[in-house]
């Protein structure tokens, strides 16, 4: 990783998440597993958690056995759900304890998979309170999309719920 990349992620790591979005083939998905790697070098596996959300299930099955996992790794709109509400439960326990906890990464490679499910409002739900509430406790969210529709993917719950919205 160049010394440009790092500082790039370092940077990055101080806000909530990130929103990405672009045309297929621009990169997003290459960014993501950059992002992926900086942590992997930069933090231990005690130290970090990752939630790596895959609906296309072409991206991150290489990661399947890591034991940076928080869980395994997400193929499906059930299985993101589900993972969603445990975030939201671990965010509310982290609320009432002193214990040091790891951080949790949360990076969904195409976001529009979830969002246009027939499940909008609740992945909205969830995804703003991980990027506002989650910041203050160790958790973040990076999520990608070759299709920024502000009706159904980007939107303004969404979009106000995160810092950084970049286009590559």
């Amino acid at each position: 990783m160049s010394k440009d990349e790092k500082d790039i992620f370092e940077k990055l790591k101080s806000f909530s998440g990130a929103l990405i979005s672009g045309r297929t083939g621009s990169g997003k998905s290459y960014l993501l597993h950059k992002l992926i790697k900086y942590f992997t070098e930069n933090y231990k596996s005690g130290e970090l958690k990752l939630v790596l959300i895959d609906p296309k299930r072409v991206e991150y099955s290489e990661y399947k056995d890591s034991s940076y996992l928080f869980c395994p790794v997400i193929y499906t709109v059930p299985e993101a759900k589900e993972v969603f509400k445990t975030i939201g439960k671990e965010i509310d326990k982290r609320k009432n304890t002193k214990e040091k906890m790891p951080q949790i990464a949360i990076i969904i490679d195409e976001l529009s998979d979830l969002t246009r499910s027939g499940f909008l409002e609740f992945f909205e739900e969830k995804m703003s309170k991980a990027a506002t509430e989650g910041k203050a406790f160790g958790i973040k969210i990076f999520m990608a999309t070759s299709c920024p529709s502000p009706e159904d993917v980007f939107t303004e719950k969404i979009k106000n719920s995160f810092p950084i919205q970049t286009v590559l």
